[in-house]
């Protein structure tokens, strides 16, 4: 999946699954949480009827060990399994390009100064994303 989509792809993306979530042709689960020796396991439903999708999220911590990630979709047409993805890729993804979401509703003239505050993958996306929008 890395490279599979350009930052601008992801924000037209996010962009539009927003614009149906806000048209109400969204359903989402709340997050199911189970909480075990040792860690926890989280699971998220979503589906969007505007795109034909449906998409799970199931992510797992272990004491010292750090979080998983699992991504599935489904087509809401035949329930097919369209995909399965490591999801810390496309959660970082998501991240950054929530962050050129509303960079495109606040047009600025000219060169833009960023700073960024973190160093991981999510903080290297929020700014991707960012100068995919602003020069």
């Amino acid at each position: 999946m890395d490279g599979a989509l350009s930052t601008r792809d992801v924000i037209d993306l996010l962009e539009g699954a927003l614009a149906h979530e806000a048209a109400g042709h969204t359903d989402v689960s709340q997050k199911y949480i189970t909480e075990f020796k040792g860690g926890a396991m989280r699971v998220l439903v979503a589906a969007d009827h505007a795109a034909g999708y449906l998409a799970t999220k199931a992510y797992h911590s272990v004491t010292g060990a750090g979080a998983r990630y699992v991504v599935t979709l489904y087509s809401l047409k035949d329930g097919a399994l369209l995909a399965w993805l490591d999801g810390q890729l496309i959660t970082d993804l998501r991240t950054g390009g929530a962050s050129g979401v509303i960079a495109r509703k606040v047009p600025i003239a000219g060169p833009v100064s960023i700073g960024v505050i973190g160093s991981g993958n999510q903080a290297r996306m929020q700014l991707e994303s960012l100068a995919a929008v602003y020069d």
